[in-house]
């Protein structure tokens, strides 16, 4: 069973899926969570934890899961190079080829109908099923996909920095960085492109010019990147700990960030609240704790759940974050504003 540190409220164990946790999706309303399995499953879950669906979503690992922004549909991605589009309640819709045996992302567009995945080298975007968009010509294999949040554009990862792809105009350009690009996140307000690297190291991206900054001194690779509500504060991992960005006013180049201590465990995932400012964090020790960056350098709460964290959602009004370990645990931490 989940335990939890003095002062944290008690964490809610759902149901296991005797599968390690690849991704976890809550529905816009909050009404469902969708978790995708290493086996190749789709479970869906109610807000009570009831299973409202399980389905065989992959012949291979499943390793992610997203939701339409209207809840009507969710996609998965799995290593079998498909694309899979459901119903809440575990119909199939649509069975997309990826163009490449392994899926490594699928994100659909904020507030559209287009759906795009990261497959090898090639990025596909469909809609109502139909391929609109392909493009096969990048340095490597792209290794994350991220919307722009006004969905105008999709940035493509990889090898040698970030390619823009626009679907009304076609290719909208490169953002060039040497070395191999491994996490992307647009800051809500679009002002920001961040990216996490092979390097140990973090770029990020002035938008809409350009313009680039380097922060870099990071203990390993950075695949760990969360964005606060306002566009504000950026979240990295990379190590042993949480460091913390400030971007207001002229950013961040210059100053020292803010540093929260985690022990002797690599931080696994990261995730600002949907609103406010709590920033949850995951460990490879199974802990998951919740801190207020700029207001107390101590976590408010923490739990311990088995096995390493592996993926974090907060729900649509942050009143809770769904956690998912290597171990195959799945709970809900009541973390609310």
């Amino acid at each position: 069973m989940p335990g939890l540190t003095r002062g944290a409220p008690a964490a809610r164990r759902l149901p296991d899926l005797d599968d390690p946790v690849a991704a976890v999706a809550w529905a816009p309303d909050g009404g469902r969570l969708a978790v995708a399995g290493i086996s190749g499953t789709l479970v869906v879950l109610g807000q009570d934890g009831e299973v409202q669906a399980r389905v065989g979503a992959h012949r291979e690992a499943a390793v992610d899961v997203a939701w339409r922004h209207d809840g009507t549909m969710l996609a998965t991605a799995g290593q079998d190079g498909r694309v899979r589009v459901w119903r809440p309640d575990g119909a199939p819709v649509h069975d997309l080829d990826a163009g490449a045996p392994w899926v490594e992302r699928v994100a659909w567009q904020p507030g559209g109908p287009a759906l795009a995945a990261a497959a090898g080298r090639v990025v596909r975007v469909w809609r109502d099923g139909a391929l609109v968009s392909a493009r096969d010509d990048h340095p490597s294999t792209v290794a994350d996909l991220c919307w722009h949040p006004r969905g105008r554009r999709l940035a493509a990862g990889h090898y040698g920095g970030v390619s823009l792809l626009s679907l009304a105009d076609g290719p909208a350009g490169r953002l060039e960085r040497p070395g191999s690009l491994l996490r992307l996140a647009w800051s809500p307000d679009g002002r920001h492109l961040a990216a996490g690297a092979q390097d140990a190291c973090v770029h990020v991206w002035v938008m809409p010019d350009g313009r680039d900054m380097a922060m870099s001194g990071y203990a390993t690779k950075v695949r760990e990147l969360a964005w606060d509500a306002g566009g504000r504060r950026l979240a990295t991992g990379g190590g042993a700990q949480v460091t913390v960005w400030d971007f207001a006013g002229r950013g961040p180049q210059g100053t020292r960030p803010l540093e929260l201590a985690t022990g002797d465990e690599a931080v696994t995932v990261l995730a600002f609240a949907p609103a406010g400012r709590l920033l949850a964090a995951g460990l490879a020790d199974g802990r998951v704790s919740v801190w207020e960056p700029g207001r107390r350098r101590t976590a408010r709460a923490t739990w311990s759940l088995p096995g390493a964290v592996s993926a974090l959602a907060w729900s649509p009004r942050a009143r809770a974050i769904a956690a998912g370990t290597e171990d195959g645990a799945l709970a809900l931490l009541p973390a609310g504003q």
